[in-house]
């Protein structure tokens, strides 16, 4: 499960994926193999997504980046990112205002018994 918000604006990411690559690359921080339709088909949206992504996604990286926390699903002009690519960007269906704006990102996975 995903969940961010952001002082640079009013929409809220909070979706579900069960996907077992999304649940690897959360594990090991890989991006290989990553697929734009992992993220615009099989998620389901929770109490108050109001985000344009997950479903819009356009864009993936497979191994431009170093992680899978360096913008795995974007847009041209929205990305989600946790300190994108070693920056200050922390993105949140945005392009990141970096430290000017206050950002809560939230991953939750559930493990095999």
């Amino acid at each position: 499960r995903f969940y961010c918000h952001t002082s640079n604006h009013n929409r809220v990411m909070h979706f579900s994926v069960n996907n077992d690559w999304v649940k690897t690359a959360i594990l090991t921080g890989s991006i290989s193999g990553n697929s734009v339709t992992y993220w615009t088909s099989g998620t389901t949206k929770l109490d108050g997504h109001t985000a344009d992504l997950p479903d819009a996604t356009e864009l993936v990286y497979t191994e431009l980046v170093d992680t899978f926390f360096d913008w795995p699903f974007l847009l041209p002009n929205a990305h989600w990112a946790v300190k994108g690519k070693g920056l200050d960007r922390w993105d949140c269906d945005d392009t990141g205002a970096g430290s000017v704006s206050n950002t809560l990102h939230q991953i939750w996975i559930k493990l095999a018994e």
